[in-house]
């Protein structure tokens, strides 16, 4: 050390001294060595010092520590060389992972509006297949194409809301579609702008029939070699608390008889239905009800695990094997959506004490329930709702005649 005019600096080995102009001192890795052998001398003593983690090399320093660092107790004695950085090179902790970029804030949705409305704000609309176009400074209107004149600039105002349903409803444009959903309805021209889904356009329309309303469809059994649906069975029964179907529900589950013989089953608590009179007849409007049970099923999602799903009332023999072997004699088409009608001897095809539809038919009557509810309305019953939404929006059916 004494040797050394211009200062110099300690091993890493040994804590032996090398002169400032030895290439071991030409890095400030050196210095902080200096330091842990001026202060704890040669091996023997224990300490504690500062690695990075994964290394046993005594990469060492008396200054604050970065947080990536590992904390050890060791002796001097099994201290080992750490890699050297080049002579000309000057040590530094590794570069610490980049900070992560702030997610952008997402921006309010708008509320989009109905046809009909003013879209200028908003620049969304409602309606399947409608875009926003801008008319002038003081008036957008949704529709489904616009023709630039005199009386519309035609600007596009925001994205178009996809057209997921190939008919159109009643009182919306059916200018891409050509198509409604609603029984007794026609696609008829009102301007250059637009057509509407409507049954008697006023005089001053433009007057001409584009299209019809969609029929309900009537599926064909899969050809041989096709691929067909399968049968495994998710069931579901709502009952009212406190009430004769209680002790019915009670009476199946003792049994283990009804639902609880599918593949996986689900039980729902009901609400009390209102009864109205409507001229000539009285009847219990129970559609508000089911429509929410249905909505349970669909927030639930289970259904989306199974071919087939099944509603029973508690009052209906129901026996699973029974329905499996139906369907496996329909040969339904794979990957098409469809519902099983179960009565051909009076007005509804469709009797709400049992109610089977496979996964594809239940993912277009989710998607559309809403939309089923604002225009077939709570005074069809619950079968009259579900089997008239089904026709509307496409979902096929087939018959089960036994």
């Amino acid at each position: 050390r004494d040797q050394c005019p211009d200062g110099g600096c300690c091993s890493a080995d040994d804590c032996t001294w090398a002169c400032d102009d030895s290439p071991l001192c030409a890095s400030t890795q050196w210095d902080e060595y200096t330091k842990i052998c001026e202060l704890f001398g040669r091996p023997g003593e224990s300490s504690d010092y500062w690695h990075w983690p994964g290394s046993s090399s005594a990469v060492v320093t008396l200054a604050e520590p970065q947080e990536t660092w590992v904390r050890t107790t060791t002796t001097a004695a099994i201290w080992t060389t750490p890699p050297l950085p080049k002579p000309e090179a000057t040590w530094a902790p590794p570069p610490s992972e980049p900070e992560p970029e702030e997610p952008e804030p997402e921006l309010p949705p708008h509320n989009c509006v109905d046809n009909g409305k003013d879209c200028s704000e908003a620049r969304c609309c409602n309606a399947q297949g409608m875009q926003c176009f801008r008319k002038n400074d003081g008036w957008s209107n949704c529709m489904a194409t616009c023709v630039p004149g005199e009386d519309f600039a035609c600007d596009e105002l925001g994205p178009r809301t996809p057209q997921k349903l190939s008919c159109t409803w009643a009182g919306e444009d059916c200018t891409l579609t050509k198509l409604c959903c609603n029984p007794g309805v026609k696609c008829i021209r009102m301007n250059v702008q637009q057509a509407l889904c409507v049954t008697n356009p006023p005089a001053d329309w433009d007057g001409r029939v584009l299209g019809g309303f969609r029929y309900p469809w009537n599926i064909a059994p899969a050809k041989p070699g096709e691929p067909v649906q399968g049968t495994r069975l998710y069931c579901i029964i709502g009952y009212l608390p406190v009430s004769a179907e209680e002790g019915l529900f009670h009476a199946i589950q003792g049994a283990h008889g009804s639902i609880f013989q599918c593949d996986a089953n689900d039980v729902f608590q009901t609400k009390p239905a209102s009864f109205v009179h409507g001229g000539s007849w009285n009847s219990f409007v129970n559609t508000d009800v089911f429509v929410g049970l249905w909505k349970e099923v669909r927030d639930k999602g289970t259904y989306k695990d199974f071919d087939w799903t099944v509603k029973v009332d508690p009052d209906t023999v129901f026996m699973p094997g029974r329905l499996r072997a139906h369907l496996g004699n329909f040969k339904v088409p794979a990957d098409m959506p469809v519902y099983i009608r179960n009565n051909h001897l009076g007005v509804e095809p469709f009797l709400g004490a049992i109610e089977v539809a496979n996964k594809n038919g239940l993912d277009q009557f989710f998607e559309n329930i809403d939309a089923c509810y604002k225009t077939i309305g709570s005074h069809s019953g619950e079968d009259g709702f579900i089997r008239g939404c089904f026709d509307m929006i496409g979902v096929a059916f087939m018959m089960d005649d036994n």
